[in-house]
């Protein structure tokens, strides 16, 4: 029995010969700028990545990369744009005001995608924004607000408010000295050590956060679980159709208001002062203090401490 060997044409060849290193071509960039003591950072991209962290004073260092992409649309000539934009960025200042931009001509947004990574002095504000690709923003002391729609989001030890609005990117947030402001449509929302307050909106992403102190928090989803961990400031929870978990801090005293109209209202953890039904809870824990008020549709409430 004889097998047939069957050998890649020559079209194919070629094919895979232009495919790979298209692909893998990257061109890279450097820049720098001095500025003053409360510099500002705004940086936008469609699918490339933002990298923001912190560096020495004064000074603001860009590196940046052009990667040609590779898809039916791209250009024949999408390595040659790519080498024209690592030379030529989209890169302008304006005082303290640091631009970093996607390119604004549709043929080179075909061709090649840019990627940023920026170090900042501390105080600097910082403003992002990006259709899909990955945001990380670290060590920053200013004001921080990042826009996507779909790239995930990674935010660590900020000492400013942060605005975060994204469509369905997940968004993972560590230390917050201010308050942290988060608006979704589905993404899931993961907060550690927001000592500001902690104010969501979103219709579907689970959200879970732990406060480091009293800040107020504001949480309103469709249909989304909603577990907060370290609650001692006002508190108001509303879901339509999630289950709501709160574990107060330590010798935290609450005035608490919980409601749901199809599950129950678990307080067994806590001694409540006040009235307790199935459905609805409503008196004082820990002597009274801040009001906590809880709401859902068809989801269960549980309260421990």
């Amino acid at each position: 029995m004889h097998r047939r060997l069957l050998l890649p044409t020559a079209s194919a060849l070629v094919l895979v010969s232009l495919a790979v290193p298209a692909e893998a071509q990257r061109y890279t960039f450097d820049r720098s700028f001095d500025v003053g003591s409360a510099p500002a950072l705004d940086v936008s991209t469609v699918r490339g990545k933002i990298a923001v962290t912190v560096g020495g004073p004064g000074r603001i260092v860009v590196r940046g990369t052009v990667s040609v992409r590779v898809g039916v649309d791209v250009p024949a000539d999408a390595v040659a744009i790519a080498q024209r934009t690592a030379a030529d960025p989209p890169v302008a200042t304006s005082g303290d005001v640091v631009r970093l931009a996607t390119p604004t001509d549709g043929r080179v947004r075909r061709a090649v995608t840019v990627s940023y990574e920026v170090q900042v002095p501390p105080a600097t504000s910082v403003t992002t924004t990006s259709e899909s690709g990955e945001t990380r923003v670290a060590g920053v002391a200013g004001p921080v607000v990042v826009r996507t729609q779909s790239g995930a989001i990674a935010l660590a030890r900020l000492e400013g408010n942060v605005e975060v609005t994204t469509g369905s990117g997940a968004v993972d947030v560590d230390t917050v000295a201010g308050t942290l402001k988060v608006t979704t449509s589905s993404s899931g929302i993961a907060a550690r050590s927001i000592s500001g307050g902690f104010h969501v909106r979103t219709q579907s992403g689970s959200v879970e956060a732990t406060m480091a102190g009293p800040g107020a928090v504001d949480v309103h989803t469709g249909s989304s679980g909603v577990r907060l961990h370290g609650v001692s400031g006002p508190t108001a929870v509303e879901t339509g159709s999630g289950r709501i978990e709160i574990w107060l801090a330590p010798g935290a005293g609450v005035d608490l208001d919980a409601l749901t109209r199809s599950g129950g209202v678990d307080v067994r953890a806590v001694k409540v002062v006040g009235v307790i039904d199935k459905r609805h809870v409503g008196g004082a824990i820990g002597g009274g203090g801040a009001k906590v008020r809880l709401v859902t549709r068809s989801g269960s409430i549980r309260i421990a401490d």
